[in-house]
């Protein structure tokens, strides 16, 4: 754990160090986020970046302890060779030092990400790869917990404004087939059948220029409302859940509010 607590120090050093080099001087931005209201009882949760041109950095705070310090920065590689990403945090409480890395390449249509820490080492291995052929795309990801065997893969493929995709969760066992289609530039549909259970699930979006409401239905289960309100000073999104028994208990409201300056 202390090889690891190094790791942290020294990562963060250095994004620290490249924001001293390059002092910003353009955008300032501050967000709280995840505040959720339930009827039942109210628990929040607080998530403070602060956004300093491509540096970012912030603390995490759940039920009035901030538990969580972090730091992030994005590299742009000469020659247009991808993009590396690396968020560093530390969990205040649990003492566990984290780091999530990414490199993404857009000319070769590839992502490789990893999630490592010092309680698991490497958690999480992913990738995505995406081709196009005229106005068709064909995309192929897939994540891999070396803890645990854990397997979630998919291939999605997309003409025009339609898309198809099959999903497989080796934890549950089940695969998941789902339907994406357009009906414009402002509506969608996205229909979706799990092929273990028989349970089905619809979504409808609706975009337009202030916001987008998204409408998630699940038979005899639940529905799912997102809604975001888009503005210059920054964004308002509000979540609500309504189970369809008849009790309704344990239907939830939570909103986010994020400001730009």
């Amino acid at each position: 754990m202390l090889r690891m607590n190094k790791i942290f120090v020294v990562l963060a050093a250095y994004l620290f160090q490249v924001q001293a080099i390059h002092p910003p001087a353009k955008s300032f931005t501050i967000g709280v986020r995840d505040t959720s209201l339930g009827l039942d009882g109210i628990e929040t949760e607080w998530i403070c970046p602060f956004n300093i041109e491509d540096y970012i950095v912030g603390f995490k705070n759940n039920g009035g302890v901030t538990n969580t310090l972090y730091a992030e920065r994005s590299f742009v590689l000469p020659r247009d060779d991808g993009v590396i990403s690396v968020h560093v945090d530390y969990d205040l409480l649990r003492q566990v030092c984290g780091v999530d890395s990414s490199w993404r390449s857009d000319k070769l249509g590839l992502e490789v990400s990893a999630i490592a820490n010092t309680k698991d080492i490497v958690k999480d291995i992913s990738f995505k790869a995406t081709r196009a052929f005229g106005r068709s795309a064909v995309a192929v990801q897939g994540n891999f917990n070396p803890n645990n065997n854990h397997v979630l893969a998919a291939a999605k493929l997309s003409i025009e404004q339609t898309s198809g995709q099959i999903t497989y969760d080796s934890g549950r066992n089940e695969a998941i087939l789902s339907l994406c289609h357009n009906l414009d530039q402002l509506n969608s549909i996205s229909p979706s059948f799990n092929l273990k259970t028989g349970s089905t699930k619809v979504v409808f979006t609706r975009k337009w220029d202030g916001g987008v409401l998204s409408s998630e239905f699940t038979p005899n289960e639940k529905v799912h409302v997102t809604w975001t309100d888009k503005s210059i000073s920054g964004d308002w999104v509000t979540k609500v859940d309504i189970p369809l028994h008849e009790s309704r208990k344990g239907t939830k409201i939570s909103f986010s509010r994020n400001w730009v300056y």
